[in-house]
């Protein structure tokens, strides 16, 4: 068949059903509808996919002797699509076990973040340490509305602390003592807290933990353990660094997050085409 040989169909459709059956198992199970791979196109190419793929069955069983020239055409189509299958997959297991990329919206996370930055997302939540910028499943959370049904917001307290905030500045028990813990990525380099006026407020108005935590009650997310006010297992409380209480919705609003609803760790920002700077 000068290169269309009906070998070269048969493992190029069986590829391509592979694929797509992969795809498919990707789209039912995949929590988030990522802005650079969005969930409407890749069906579009699947349901694309699909029907190439059945049409390249009926020729190859109805229509044997099919001008060499359409063979071809139809040949170098399932080539084409095998390829671009395939770059789906990898793209999706990427994507989903590593690593991948999203724009900020919204000014809760000004002026680390802004509208439209773009930052890598490192998939996991197994080691999560105090300030770390996450990104969380906001999909059961009322207060807030989001596109993509993720937020992200910065790490403040952990498992067992207890801390509050006074005059603007983050204080952490530690053995009973309070502690004055640094906010570097609120101060420029004076030590002043870095404003704006309308564009962003850094400055955290005075609270206490019990002041956003259940307190005397069974549910899992309560803050009284043993007597003393302390965050429980596997939950963290989380904030904006655009800290006015109308520029972020956070914990302070919808309370304590699982570490369950927690997608991963914001760890670049693109500063150019080819140029990323690590968050801190």
């Amino acid at each position: 068949m000068n290169g269309v040989s009906l070998k070269g169909f048969k493992f190029k459709i069986i590829s391509l059903i592979i694929s797509s059956v992969i795809i498919i198992f990707f789209q039912r199970f995949r929590r988030f509808n990522f802005d650079f791979l969005k969930r409407t196109y890749v069906l579009i190419i699947v349901a694309l996919t699909l029907i190439l793929i059945i049409t390249s069955v009926l020729v190859l069983l109805y229509v044997p002797d099919l001008n060499y020239k359409v063979k071809k055409l139809l040949y170098n189509t399932l080539d084409f699509f095998q390829t671009l299958t395939f770059a789906l997959v990898l793209f999706l297991c990427i994507f989903t076990f590593w690593f991948f990329p999203a724009t900020v919206q919204g000014r809760s996370m000004m002026p680390t973040l802004v509208e439209n930055n773009r930052v890598l997302i490192s998939v996991g939540n197994k080691k999560l340490s105090r300030f770390d910028i996450v990104v969380i499943d906001a999909t059961e959370l009322l207060e807030v509305h989001s596109e993509d049904d993720l937020i992200i917001k910065r790490i403040i307290g952990l498992p067992g602390d207890n801390f509050y905030y006074q005059d603007g500045k983050l204080y952490l028990y530690v053995d009973g003592i309070p502690t004055l813990i640094d906010e570097p990525y609120l101060v420029d380099e004076e030590g002043n807290f870095l404003k704006n006026g309308i564009l962003y407020d850094t400055e955290t108005e005075d609270f206490t933990l019990s002041d956003f935590c259940i307190i005397g009650s069974n549910l899992d997310n309560q803050c009284e353990i043993n007597g003393e006010i302390k965050i429980p297992g596997d939950y963290f409380f989380v904030m904006g660094d655009n800290r006015g209480r109308n520029k972020s919705v956070d914990s302070r609003t919808f309370g304590l997050i699982h570490r369950s609803k927690i997608v991963g760790k914001a760890k670049y920002i693109r500063q150019g085409l080819f140029k990323w700077k690590e968050l801190k």
